[in-house]
């Protein structure tokens, strides 16, 4: 791949959809050029890296473990998660939250909104460790949940059934409140945090 600092440790998660390979770029070995990298797969002996398809983060961020294509509408749509670099601060408007782009066209990546999340009402929204979007059937919706870095009980959850329009549906969603998986010990499984998800259909729930 085409990456500073060569590519061992850069890969955090992939999606595939249609004849292309989704590659999140993680922080390690240099937290330089994040983003996602495209891999055309149609001959799965010979994949290959389509550089003019490389969707960039803003500087300072970098993809984690939220990489994944889903169609809404006419669109299909890449959604991939922004965590900050060790020692950095990115500009203002420029943190966390997750970034969607419109990749009906794999070969040119056109850009929807970015660094959208909960923001408390500031200018930045908080960083992102994980995403899982699906399509609601039943209500013709789209959503995504996000897994929320700094407010690490809580999960978040935005309709972005316009993907030029996000908009959060739900910040409040306590792991301990709801759950009551806070616990005295053992003392290594004391620490209460999101990491991933996934939502299934299971009869006519989404789970």
């Amino acid at each position: 791949m085409t990456n500073p600092g060569g590519t061992q440790g850069r890969v955090s998660d992939v999606a595939a959809f249609g004849n292309c390979a989704y590659l999140g770029a993680f922080r390690d070995p240099v937290c330089e050029r994040g983003g996602v990298h495209v891999m055309d797969t149609s001959d799965l002996a010979n994949p290959v890296e389509v550089p003019e398809a490389f969707t960039p983060t803003s500087t300072g961020s970098y993809v984690g473990e939220g990489v994944q294509v889903i169609e809404i509408g006419d669109r299909d749509v890449l959604i991939h998660n922004n965590e900050t670099c060790p020692g950095v601060r990115p500009a203002d408007g420029t943190v966390g939250g997750i970034n969607l782009w419109d990749v009906t066209d794999p070969t040119a990546p056109e850009n929807l909104p970015m660094h959208v999340g909960d923001t408390d009402g500031g200018s930045n929204a908080n960083t992102v460790h994980s995403m899982f979007a699906w399509n609601d059937e039943r209500a013709g919706r789209t959503y995504v949940v996000l897994v929320d870095n700094e407010e690490t009980t809580d999960l978040d959850i935005m309709d972005i059934t316009d993907p030029t329009n996000p908009v959060m549906v739900n910040d409040t969603l306590d792991l301990v409140e709801l759950f009551g998986v806070d616990q005295d010990s053992p003392a290594n499984l004391t620490s209460i945090f999101a990491h991933d998800m996934t939502v299934v259909k299971t009869g006519s729930k989404y789970v």
